[in-house]
């Protein structure tokens, strides 16, 4: 029951820390869009507006193509948008130390135990490899990811990325969909 306790309040403290990064994120990305669109929509209306000028001769269809650009220059910068949130969100992971990290790569590794049995890791930093050896786990290699470890089965045939890397990668569509969700609607 302890163990459960504990695990749940790990998480509760995980979660918060992620609402809390992704708090710090929104902001610093409300203020970057706003930066963002002040200027896309400068470029939107002097594209627009040489193609009024240009309509006279030519006529309807550089009016579509405008817009089209414009809508192209606005997604292009809200994308750049997004991406420096996802850095920013990679920043505030590789900053997690002490207490929460070693409890996060704990867990980790003692799920990789429960679902593979025996197990080694691959360590991102040098408190990974301490970690293992408290937990009885042999230390095989370093990745460069920002932090978490790689799990392998002792015959190296199963393997689970607990690196924050991954983690982002595997939530890279949610991450693009929640910031956009939070940013422009």
């Amino acid at each position: 029951m302890a163990i459960e306790n504990l695990l749940e309040e790990i998480k509760r403290d995980a979660e918060q820390e992620a609402r809390e990064i992704i708090e710090d994120a929104r902001r610093e990305a409300e203020k970057i869009v706003k930066e963002a669109e002040q200027e896309a929509e400068k470029k939107a209306e002097k594209i627009i507006e040489e193609a009024r000028k240009k309509a006279d001769v030519v006529g309807s269809r550089v009016i579509a193509s405008a817009k089209r650009n414009a809508r192209i220059e606005i997604i292009k910068a809200r994308d750049e948008i997004i991406g420096r949130v996802i850095g920013e969100v990679r920043n505030k992971l590789k900053k997690i130390k002490g207490k929460k990290y070693k409890e996060y790569v704990k867990n980790a590794i003692e799920n990789g135990k429960k679902k593979m049995g025996d197990i080694y890791i691959i360590a991102s930093r040098k408190e990974d490899e301490k970690i293992a050896s408290e937990l009885q786990v042999d230390v095989k290699g370093k990745t460069n990811a920002i932090g978490g470890v790689i799990i392998k089965s002792a015959d190296g045939k199963k393997e689970i990325d607990a690196t924050f890397d991954a983690m982002i990668k595997r939530e890279m569509n949610e991450l693009r969909i929640k910031i956009s969700e939070r940013l422009w609607e």
